[in-house]
This record gives C-alpha cells, structure tokens and sequence, in this order.
C-alpha cells in the first residue's frame, strides 16, 4: 500500500514541480526502489496533464487576470 503512495507522491510531485520530481524518481528507480517504466508513464502523464490544465486556466480566465494586472 505504501508504494501506491510514493508512485501517487511522485505524480503530484510532477504535476506540481516536475524537473526535481522526476530526477529524484528515476534515481530511486535505478538504485531499485522503484519501478523505473512506472516512474516514465507517471512522468508523461504528470506532464500531459499538468500542461493540459495550465493552458486551459490560463485561456479561460487569462485576459481576466491580465485586466486586473496592467502592469503585466
């Protein structure tokens, strides 16, 4: 059970952060803590989806923020 924990840590670490997320995963993958093809699936998905929301927050509600902000 604790290992569904670390690989769901690991997907919200790349959604989040990213870079050092997935360093510190496939550096735990190659020493075997963890599975090194769980750990690329997880990074495509984090990736895909954190790109996915990012863009569409920014095309719904970017002119809004931006109106706020003029100096931006």
């Amino acid at each position: 059970m604790h290992i569904v924990l670390v690989y769901l840590g690991i997907l919200l670490g790349i959604f989040f952060e990213g870079e050092m997320t997935m360093i510190s995963a496939v550096v735990a993958a190659h020493n075997g803590y963890l599975d090194l093809w769980v750990v690329v699936i997880l990074g495509i998905l984090g990736t895909f989806g954190s790109d996915c929301y990012f863009f569409s927050l920014g095309k719904r509600r970017g002119n809004a923020w931006l109106a706020k902000r003029p100096k931006y």
